[in-house]
């Protein structure tokens, strides 16, 4: 039976993550972590300033696909869901629609925001954080996925067609050349000839404080992604320290300055 846009909403609002997948101005595919919103109805995402080159990708790729794989954080009622269609970018540059629609589920599925805009208070002293790129998808395929549960799962996103398309993936061993990937959700990826990227992301529970990302780029041809680009690590580091906090806050409101600067 197919998969309706209601059961996608419900899903990404349901998630706490996912991952968004889109193609690069070299053709290549990349993927990322992201946090899922619902904004009139649909999946969106809302970025800050600082991801301006993100933005800019975006707005270039045309189709981005969006995987609900992790359960972690995940609320009840989530399921494993893909799907792939065109995206628009909305600029924010007040906040104010980020405020009015979208706050209250970014607190409540990502804690570091929470520990920056929780309050009124809190949203004064950081207003460079409040502006948002607002970033909405259009589903116009929704696929099952299969549920990712260890670090040799991951999420393959792949370009074919002129749109890009995600499935989660059981992969044999990561640092193999080529890679071995088999599809959790039982699609048939063996029969996929196109750019490629298979990825994993891994997180502290239940703070998101630590994230890392990892992700192997190529060419995926008969269930083999053959690399070009490696990227990221997969082991999460050593909890932060106060100094180490300090330092990537700050590191946050400059590129988030910088950026409002440059759209002024």
């Amino acid at each position: 039976m197919p998969l309706s846009h209601e059961e996608l909403v419900h899903a990404c609002d349901r998630a706490a993550v996912a991952e968004l997948a889109y193609t690069g101005h070299d053709g290549g595919v990349r993927v990322t972590a992201v946090t899922p919103l619902v904004f009139d109805g649909t999946p969106a995402l809302a970025l800050p300033y600082s991801e301006r080159a993100l933005v800019r990708a975006l707005g270039a790729s045309g189709d981005v696909a969006l995987a609900l794989s992790d359960s972690r954080l995940a609320y009840r009622g989530w399921q494993p869901l893909g799907m792939s269609g065109p995206v628009r970018v909305e600029e924010d540059a007040e906040g104010n629609r980020f405020q009015a629609h979208l706050l209250d589920q970014e607190l409540r599925k990502h804690p570091p925001s929470r520990a920056l805009l929780d309050t009124p208070v809190l949203r004064r002293e950081h207003w460079w954080y409040v502006p948002r790129w607002i970033v909405r998808l259009t589903p116009a395929r929704v696929r099952p996925l299969g549920r990712r549960t260890g670090p040799d799962e991951g999420v393959l996103a792949f370009a074919a067609g002129g749109s890009v398309d995600v499935d989660t993936v059981a992969v044999e061993d990561w640092a193999a050349d080529p890679v071995a990937v088999r599809s959790l959700a039982g699609h048939d990826v063996e029969r996929v000839r196109a750019p490629a990227a298979v990825f994993t992301a891994d997180f502290s529970v239940p703070d998101l404080e630590r994230r890392v990302e990892y992700a192997v780029q190529g060419e995926l041809r008969d269930g083999y992604l053959r690399p070009a680009t490696r990227s990221g690590m997969r082991t999460l580091p050593r909890p932060l320290t106060l100094r180490g906090r300090l330092r990537r806050l700050r590191e946050l409101e400059r590129a988030c300055r910088r950026e409002l600067r440059r759209a002024c």
